[in-house]
């Protein structure tokens, strides 16, 4: 499995996007935010966090942000699509301690 750097670090933590993934864990707070980089913040800002599940649609930099805490378990994507048929595009990241 190949994993990218994010560009969002805290102290000695960063945040590792895992391609081709979703992730199922116990989401401990649902937040709408403006972007990613924000998401991967509130996350390292959260000692409980482990990882995030990221959705926006593909003309918004908005979307909504799963804080998730661990254990993290990655599974092959769904497509997930809104009521009136828009695709919703979903990143996993996970949080790493270095």
């Amino acid at each position: 499995m190949v994993l990218l750097i994010a560009p969002v670090l805290a102290g000695d933590a960063k945040m590792v996007i895992v391609p081709g993934k979703d992730v199922k864990g116990e989401v401990i707070k649902r937040l709408g935010l403006p972007n990613q980089t924000y998401c991967w913040e509130q996350c390292l800002a959260d000692e409980r966090c482990a990882g995030v599940r990221w959705a926006v649609l593909p003309s918004s930099t908005a979307g909504q942000c799963q804080l998730i805490r661990g254990p993290l378990s990655f599974i092959e994507p769904h497509a997930i699509n809104t009521e009136d048929g828009q695709k919703i595009s979903v990143t996993v990241s996970r949080r790493d301690p270095q």
